[in-house]
């Protein structure tokens, strides 16, 4: 319902006319729908900001890069515009700014939803690496690397070990603990799973280690539904909800998303079915106060009152997460022994692959999780289909890097997601034939260059 799209910007377009080119050929009905950028005149004389806006009316999107006045002033007149009905911000250097913290505030009493993202960096302490870097170089690290290591916050040369046994236990995760409970008596019961999915990369290699990982753990009846982009919009919804019922399915569980999705909650514990929430994003924020919907378990780093380290982990590595705890509670009832439990490592491709494309932060635990997973792609420990892509790509599962993962993979999956069907994505990496995974690996790569085309057209226009 936004009859124009408004971008606000003192530093030029940003290409933001090409977005809104590709978000009309996506949703015809917005055909007609004016594009309008412009500078707003309160902050035609900010010189030298670095910022950008994207306003459609119902909400208002903002990224800032430097100073925080032009935050505050724009923070303020949105505060006070009746056209502004929601503000979601993210700030890489906020601290305890009373100014900000005013504004939101005075937003909040205007009656607009307010969702922050705080990201805080460490400030570069010239003193301290020098030190971790002369702790490394002592270690036997190379000067130079030391140098960078140190840079990037590595103080000790045991950071630097990727090993699977150093990962983040599962039990410090809210939640997973509970999962695994479920899981474990749904498939003792053999009640049918249902896994909701959401339609990029994250979402799509989330889903296919759910359905692997729980296949692999002894689950019979295990399905998936991913909501169409344009059709459904984002999340669980009700009327997925709904689809997730009349399946046949006793428990849905939804991957990468649901952390907000309250109505798509309730309907489903309506219908009767059990509901877990695997997620990684923020919650919501209703009335200034932080709400969860009514699942019969979370999962979420981000979650109020848990203390995983990891809060930058993507839906992939939450989901994989579950599945380690879920074996962990069934080696507790007997059903494995540490011996013959299945080795659920060997989705770590996967893990790696949405991990990267998500873009989230490396931080220690998601680095080892990327490394474990390119150990086993060099090695040609991978699903099929991911090796089909790495081929319909051009590149080489022997030197596989994270640059294959954010520009050859990643792109081709979220291709399905943007123009076409992200079942053709989950498809492909949940394939153990060859034949079909070079099949659906060459459709997705099809489809990726009609977006390259696409996204040139738009750049010579």
């Amino acid at each position: 319902a936004v009859d124009s799209y408004d971008v606000y910007t003192t530093n030029g377009p940003l290409g933001l006319s090409s977005l809104w080119e590709l978000h009309r050929l996506e949703r015809p009905e917005l055909k007609d729908r004016p594009f309008t950028p412009r500078t707003p005149p309160s902050l035609q004389n900010i010189a030298g900001s670095m910022f950008s806006v994207l306003r459609q009316r119902d909400i208002l999107l903002h990224h800032p890069y430097d100073s925080f006045t032009p935050v505050v002033n724009l923070l303020e007149a949105a505060a006070d515009d009746p056209d502004v009905l929601a503000i979601k911000i993210t700030l890489y250097r906020v601290g305890s700014n009373p100014p900000v913290v005013q504004a939101l505030k005075k937003a909040r009493l205007n009656n607009k939803q307010v969702a922050a993202v705080v990201e805080l960096k460490a400030r570069f302490d010239e003193e301290a690496n020098i030190t971790w870097a002369r702790k490394l170089e002592q270690a036997g690290v190379h000067p130079l690397l030391a140098r960078l290591y140190a840079a990037r916050g590595v103080g000790s040369k045991e950071q630097l070990d990727d090993g699977l046994a150093l990962l983040l236990p599962p039990a410090g995760l809210k939640g997973a603990v509970d999962a695994a409970v479920l899981l474990a008596d749904a498939i003792a019961k053999n009640k049918r799973l249902c896994i909701v999915a959401d339609y990029d990369c994250d979402g799509a290699t989330a889903c296919a280690v759910a359905i692997r990982g729980l296949r692999l753990l002894g689950a019979k009846h295990v399905s998936y539904i991913v909501p169409d982009r344009v059709v459904d919009g984002y999340g669980l919804t009700a009327p997925i909800s709904q689809r997730v019922k009349d399946s046949g399915a006793d428990v849905l569980i939804t991957v990468d998303n649901g952390i907000a999705s309250f109505e798509g909650v309730a309907t489903a514990k309506a219908l009767g079915l059990q509901v877990l929430v695997t997620d990684h994003h923020l919650p919501a924020l209703v009335n200034g106060d932080i709400q969860l919907p009514e699942a019969d378990v979370i999962v979420n780093p981000n979650q109020p009152g848990c203390t995983f380290e990891s809060k930058s982990i993507a839906g992939v590595g939450v989901m994989f997460y579950v599945l380690l705890a879920l074996r962990a509670e069934l080696r507790a009832r007997g059903v494995f022994t540490a011996q013959n439990q299945p080795k659920v490592d060997n989705l770590l491709p996967l893990v790696a692959l949405g991990t990267v494309a998500d873009v989230v932060k490396l931080d220690a635990n998601n680095r080892r999780l990327v490394a474990q997973g390119l150990k086993r792609i060099r090695a040609g420990v991978l699903p099929a289909g991911m090796a089909a892509l790495f081929a319909a790509a051009g590149r080489k599962t022997q030197t596989a890097s994270s640059f294959d993962f954010g520009f050859a993979l990643g792109p081709r999956i979220n291709a399905a997601g943007r123009l076409s069907d992200m079942t053709l994505g989950i498809e492909c990496l949940l394939t153990d034939d060859a034949g079909r995974a070079d099949e659906l690996a060459h459709t997705l790569d099809g489809i990726n260059r009609q977006r390259r085309d696409l996204e040139g057209g738009m750049r010579e226009q």
